[in-house]
């Protein structure tokens, strides 16, 4: 089901929560495109939804499930993904700079060519995600031992600078 952001808002700000499936139909104008900065989505459920190229800055979006959820070259930079579930989630190409994501899922996620430069990644799980030209760079509280199970490492930056060349499947 198409639906537009303004949509999308006055139905969640009249108590829905339950979006899963829809595609997010691109705002046409200035006023539009703003519409999500900075929004409080909490809890929203938008499950295998299509939001491929959304503006999600600064959007409150933690405890959200995000599962299945095209947000390939969406710009999350500074969102707030505390908690939220993203499991099997296609970020390819995602900015999430400076995103808050304590807590989250991220278990097979698609992080090919996704920055997370300065993001907050306490007790985020990567397990089964695939990271291929990654940017970890000066992101905080990333836990490689402890967090990221079977990971794809490929051309990755880790938040200290290094690049984790690869290929490698970390079994750890």
């Amino acid at each position: 089901m198409e639906i537009t952001t303004e949509q999308l808002l006055r139905r969640y700000v009249a108590g829905e929560r339950n979006f899963a499936g829809i595609d997010l139909k691109p705002a046409t104008d200035t006023a539009g495109i703003e519409l999500l900065k900075d929004a409080n989505l909490r809890g929203i459920n938008l499950r295998g939804a299509n939001l491929h190229s959304a503006d999600l800055k600064g959007v409150d979006l933690s405890r959200a499930n995000l599962t299945g959820t095209n947000l390939c070259s969406a710009n999350l930079r500074g969102a707030n993904l505390s908690e939220a579930i993203l499991v099997g989630t296609n970020l390819r190409g995602a900015s999430l700079g400076s995103a808050n994501l304590t807590c989250a899922c991220l278990e097979s996620a698609n992080l090919t060519r996704a920055s997370l430069r300065g993001a907050n990644l306490l007790n985020a799980d990567f397990s089964w995600a695939i990271l291929i030209e990654t940017n970890f760079g000066s992101a905080s509280n990333l836990k490689i031992n402890s967090t990221m199970f079977y990971v794809f490492f490929w051309k990755t930056i880790l938040p200290d600078g290094t690049i984790e060349v690869g290929p490698r499947y970390s079994e750890q």
